[in-house]
């Protein structure tokens, strides 16, 4: 798939070059299904998609933790903050070179069981959103509930969740968690399923009798994830309207995969109490999540929670490149191919060395050298050169456009 691209890095100035094609990757053909269009493919790399008309909120965790805490993009944060990191490890595509780590540790107290980041989204969300994030996992933990939820409450709060047994009331709250859910006799394995955790006005009860959050599963291996790999999540929900129907729906998507889709009468399945398995059976009766129009999409919560390790087993969940928008987002797009470039006055520029360390050279006088950073800020300008200093530049990708030409610079020191 090829999308022709304008304005890449939201350039105010006409260019040179014709246009830029990117190559969509992570959308693979399944009978699972998949979406041809997505939000990633504009951005390689996930430069400057916060610039997109359709992205709400974007966090690559690439601060420090001090200033993620005190950026003000965050509401709540776990009662011990110092279980709130900063880890080397990132996705595939990233150009980044940190990644958010929430950690628990098993003592019994709520403070050390239970890390957490959440974010009230104003204004609410009154239709539909696209939640995409990666996340990693330890292969020696047991999860209870980690991963990301999303929900609204009524009036907005800044605190997540409604209280677990208890049936929502369709007026207050509702929320749909994504996180692992099958962990094979007690233990984590190397692959276990992911999927969701869904409280809403008319969920199933449990064998148990209380409402505990309900679960899916689709009888496909597309919602296996390797526990100790990054994985791309995507969550899209929509609200049902109007509120008096049934038809608000969720998908979810893994690695670019459509795993589940269930809305207003699909697909057919049968209730286990509160696990929904597709298949032979009956239509799903779709999601009325609200019965008062007041009810929204207004918060995130990422999460890690566990309580049935070892004493003082230390467990890890990873994030990153997470960004809420109103259409598909799509995993990284790694693939960055120029076409139709245009043959000019303007001689074919090369920039070398790549890396680069302390400077970079061109191969003809530049008229004009503009040097973006990952998160699409124009960080330096330069007109008649053939050579600009790297020296002050950190470690990582840059995006440098010349005359007529894109260039993916990396600068390692």
């Amino acid at each position: 798939m090829h999308i022709k691209v304008q304005n890449i890095l939201n350039m105010r100035h006409k260019s040179k070059f014709n246009a830029v094609v990117f190559l969509a990757v992570g959308l693979i053909p399944t009978t699972a299904g998949k979406l041809n269009a997505q939000i990633a493919s504009s951005y390689p790399f996930d430069n400057n998609i916060q610039k997109d008309s359709n992205v709400i909120f974007v966090e690559m965790f690439e601060g420090s933790v001090n200033n993620l805490i005190s950026s003000g993009n965050w509401n709540k944060i776990s009662p011990n903050a110092s279980n709130i990191l900063s880890d080397p490890s990132v996705p595939k595509g990233s150009p980044g070179n940190k990644s958010l780590r929430l950690v628990t540790i098993q003592d019994g107290t709520n403070t050390n069981q239970n890390t957490l980041l959440y974010k009230l989204i104003a204004p609410d969300i009154v239709d539909s959103i696209f939640v995409r994030y990666y996340i990693k996992y330890d292969t020696n933990t047991i999860y209870h509930h980690s991963g990301l939820w999303i929900g609204g409450k009524n009036p907005p709060a800044n605190i997540p969740g409604n209280i677990g047994g208890n049936l929502p009331s369709g007026n207050k709250e509702f929320h749909v968690g994504t996180e692992i859910k099958d962990i094979a006799n007690g233990r984590p394995t190397a692959n276990s399923l992911f999927g969701l955790y869904t409280y809403w006005m008319g969920m199933h009860q449990s064998s148990l009798g209380p409402y505990y959050g309900n679960q899916f599963y689709n009888n496909t291996s597309f919602d296996n994830i390797e526990l100790a790999a990054w994985n791309c999540i995507e969550v899209m929900i929509k609200l049902n309207d109007p509120v008096s129907s049934s038809n608000g729906a969720i998908k979810l998507w893994v690695n670019g995969i459509l795993v589940s889709d269930l809305g207003y009468q699909f697909p057919t399945g049968t209730w286990n109490y509160n696990y929904f398995t597709e298949g032979a059976g009956l239509p799903f009766e779709g999601f009325q999540f609200r019965n008062d129009k007041a009810l929204n999409l207004n918060y995130l919560w990422l999460r890690n929670f566990n309580d049935q390790n070892p004493p003082n087993h230390m467990g890890n969940v990873y994030f990153d490149h997470l960004v809420v928008a109103k259409k598909y987002i799509g995993p990284i797009s790694t693939n960055v191919a120029t076409a139709n470039d245009e043959r000019n006055s303007y001689p074919s520029i090369l920039a070398y060395p790549n890396p680069a360390d302390e400077v970079l050279d061109f191969s003809a006088k530049v008229k004009v050298v503009r040097v973006f950073n990952i998160f699409g800020r124009l960080i330096l300008k330069r007109e008649n050169v053939n050579r600009i200093s790297t020296e002050e530049f950190q470690n990582g990708l840059y995006l440098i456009e010349t005359d007529n030409k894109l260039h993916k610079i990396f600068v390692s020191h």
